[in-house]
């Protein structure tokens, strides 16, 4: 890759296929980043919440999510707070990536990507995506949202992610 690093940044990766987890850290780490990797919505919108990161790149579909575990009641005599986990639903898939964009650019996330690889013959989001980011065979250019850079790329003839070139492509724009 041409991109050199000036400084180390602070990466989020959020993918729900452990191979495209992988290939996320085999591809950023070598370029001297310092990763973190969840697998799920949820844990990512934790993540973005309680560190600063230089860039999200986030998946576009993850299974649903649902909450397996509260301790709020309006009945529980005990102090009001709140703790929830969540749980994949199996067999299920939501376009959570569209709202990890939004959620990052609000806060603050100044470099987000969301990759995928689905198949927009299969999947009315991905066909979306694949018209949002199609003009004439090319990727759209990357654009702002809230004051961040969003790159949008949907490539579903590929088998594995590109998560250096799409790295690559953001910040070089």
């Amino acid at each position: 890759l041409s991109l050199q690093l000036t400084h180390t940044m602070k990466i989020l990766v959020i993918d729900d296929n452990p191979v495209h987890r992988q290939s996320a850290h085999d591809q950023l780490t070598p370029l001297g980043h310092e990763l973190t990797i969840v697998d799920r919505f949820y844990a990512g919108e934790e993540a973005i919440k309680n560190n600063h990161y230089d860039v999200v790149m986030t998946d576009m579909l993850m299974p649903e999510e649902q909450v397996v575990d509260t301790y709020f009641s309006p009945f529980d005599p005990r102090p009001k707070h709140e703790k929830i986990s969540y749980e994949a639903v199996p067999n299920t898939e939501v376009p959570y990536g569209m709202f990890m964009v939004f959620l990052a650019a609000t806060y603050g996330v100044k470099h987000i990507v969301l990759l995928s690889l689905g198949n927009h013959h299969d999947n009315r989001m991905i066909s979306a995506l694949a018209r949002a980011t199609r003009k004439d065979l090319q990727d759209v250019e990357i654009f702002t949202l809230n004051g961040s850079k969003v790159y949008l790329s949907h490539n579903p003839h590929g088998d594995q992610k590109k998560w250096d070139v799409a790295l690559e492509r953001l910040m070089s724009s």
